[in-house]
């Protein structure tokens, strides 16, 4: 008979980092796009979910691949929050910052490929900015003309699509995930 466990502390962790990421990033889409307050936060949900199920589908994926010794610390710590052993506990704060800035440039590119996304599937329900800003087609028409090249790296489809959007998700992400590691701060230190 197998049992099964429930990790309703890690679920609860979730719920609590999705709802601060969507007040503060649709706090920030309401200051940058001409949306309204109950759009900025639709749209701040929707990226957030895909941008949670990603992580989650990496997460799951990574700890298949890991070797073991970080597999075991990885999932420890995810499941029930204290490494399983801390061999060398200097590695652990180095091991935490790696994967929090791994985590930070996943969120951040799943949430741009999440706008895009929505912008095809629904052109209406993404923010518009000013037209001014040159598109995505007109800046890899251009490049062809100057390079004879056919391809255009991943830097300059997100700065050159629409820098407005990619500014703004960055600094959402910068502002909900730097308060975030707040909450987790605070809850280090009332442990």
């Amino acid at each position: 008979m197998y049992a099964y466990v429930l990790p309703i502390e890690v679920i609860l962790f979730q719920l609590v980092i999705l709802a601060i990421a969507i007040a503060v990033e649709a706090e920030v889409f309401y200051d940058r796009f001409s949306l309204t307050r109950r759009q900025s936060i639709e749209y701040s949900t929707l990226l957030n979910v895909f941008s949670s199920i990603a992580s989650w589908i990496l997460f799951f994926i990574l700890q298949g691949v890991l070797p073991e010794f970080l597999r075991l610390e990885l999932i420890s710590y995810v499941f029930l929050n204290h490494f399983y052993r801390a061999v060398n506990a200097l590695s652990i704060p180095s091991f935490l910052m790696i994967c929090g800035i791994v985590n930070f440039i996943f969120v951040c590119i799943v949430e741009f490929s999440g706008t895009l996304i929505l912008q095809r599937l629904a052109p209406s329900a993404v923010p518009v900015t000013t037209p001014q800003i040159p598109s995505y087609q007109a800046a890899k028409a251009s490049k062809k003309k100057r390079s004879g090249k056919k391809e255009i790296n991943l830097m300059t489809a997100l700065v050159m699509s629409d820098p407005h959007k990619t500014i703004a998700i960055l600094i959402a992400n910068t502002f909900s995930s730097g308060l975030i590691f707040l909450f987790f701060c605070l809850l280090g230190l009332l442990k």
